[in-house]
């Protein structure tokens, strides 16, 4: 019987499953394994159901196992990667988070965003969101805040930009 001993859980080692869909409109990010792929490929190699949790390694020496690791880490090696590349999903996260801070229920019950990745950012990068009030509209018995929103890197780089907007009543 094949077993799996973990000797000592690193701080990047995380239990993850496919994520929570279908509450986004109230500013709940989707969440879940950083690599999807891996993730469902994982669960077939040991034939279990694609949605069954797996252990998610974002540096080796987080996991010390005979068996092979399919992940986001092998991957990277493999294609010549510096780490992991951290998926739209858990970036537009940030920017979701940011703008349920500023404008709570405004956010939930009329926020709106757009953005497109513009450069990678890796797992193993330290990302913030950040965000300027650009303009003011009357909006019914509220105002729409609209934002320029990104998602910066320790570097100062860009990974994603766009706009958002929330209400204040």
């Amino acid at each position: 019987m094949a077993a799996l001993s973990i000797l000592r859980a690193g701080m990047f080692t995380t239990v993850q499953d496919l994520g929570r869909w279908g509450f986004q409109s109230r500013g709940v990010p989707v969440s879940g394994a950083l690599d999807w792929y891996s993730h469902r490929l994982a669960n077939r190699l040991l034939g279990n159901d694609a949605a069954m949790a797996t252990l998610e390694v974002i540096e080796d020496d987080d996991l010390k196992t005979n068996a092979r690791v399919v992940g986001a880490y092998l991957r990277q090696k493999l294609e010549g990667l510096k780490a992991p590349v951290a998926g739209g999903p858990l970036l537009l996260s940030q920017i979701s988070r940011m703008m349920m801070l500023a404008f709570a229920e405004g956010w939930v019950q009329g926020g709106k965003l757009s953005a497109k990745i513009v450069k990678p950012a890796h797992a193993t990068d330290f990302t913030t969101a950040k965000g300027i009030i650009r303009e003011k509209i009357p909006e019914g018995s509220a105002i729409r805040f609209i934002c320029d929103v990104w998602v910066e890197k320790q570097t100062g780089e860009k990974a994603i930009v766009g706009t958002a907007s929330g209400l204040v009543r």
